[in-house]
């Protein structure tokens, strides 16, 4: 499901009424830059196995603050235009602001957990391979003063090396991976949301004005809020 489909959703939500009084010729236009992404997101995370994980989370950070901050300047634009002032809507506006900015945190957060997460994991495996190489050195020690070949300490060097190179290629490195992959595409989820609901707002305040019905404002602006903290 693209952006264009989760936009339309979004007006029906906000307030259908406006919908017949908008361009979607323009919608579209207006969507492109935003859809790239939204597919350039999807695309890596379909072929994730060739994308390093860190760099994809930076680029989806740096995406999502120029989005918002697009799309909350375009609100404010359009606010400016129209004649009608009520502090109810310029105090939703802040706060819807707020919650875009919220969002970018949690976001920043989950990129922080899953650095430390994966940083602690790697931290307690060589901890481990540590302790394996000091108990391996012991051990042969102890096989080659009792065997002349070594040959027990050669056979449980070995079964150690490949038991620990098994888990970690096997389970650790895959589950980890897999649970950092899976914030990226949560994180790409919330972009969506925001993006359509900011979008769709932008798109019904222009019907507003056109309309000359700017006592409406307050209305969609507080029912954009509602979806955004939902």
């Amino acid at each position: 499901m693209n952006i264009y489909v989760h936009v339309q959703k979004k007006l029906k939500e906000i307030s259908p009424e406006y919908i017949k009084d908008i361009n979607f010729e323009d919608v579209k236009m207006t969507l492109q830059p935003f859809e790239d992404f939204y597919k350039k997101s999807n695309a890596i995370y379909a072929e994730h196995e060739k994308y390093d994980l860190h760099w994809a989370f930076k680029d989806s950070q740096k995406n999502i603050h120029l989005s918002m901050s697009q799309l909350i300047a375009d609100i404010n634009a359009q606010y400016k235009i129209c004649k009608y002032r009520n502090v109810e809507v310029s105090n939703t506006i802040s706060d819807i602001q707020k919650i875009l900015i919220g969002h970018e945190t949690k976001i920043k957060h989950w990129v922080r957990f899953y650095d430390i997460g994966s940083f602690f994991v790697t931290f307690i495996d060589i901890i481990i391979s540590l302790i394996l190489i000091l108990m391996v050195t012991k051990i042969g020690k102890f096989g080659e003063t009792i065997f002349d070949t070594g040959l027990i300490a050669t056979l449980f060097v070995s079964l150690v090396a490949f038991l620990k190179i098994s888990l970690d290629r096997f389970y650790i490195i895959p589950k980890v991976h897999a649970w950092g992959w899976k914030l990226y595409k949560k994180i790409t989820s919330v972009f969506l949301q925001d993006t359509a609901t900011m979008l769709a707002l932008s798109f019904i305040i222009k019907a507003i004005i056109k309309n000359h019905k700017e006592q409406d404002l307050a209305k969609i602006f507080h029912k954009s809020e509602d979806l955004m903290e939902g």
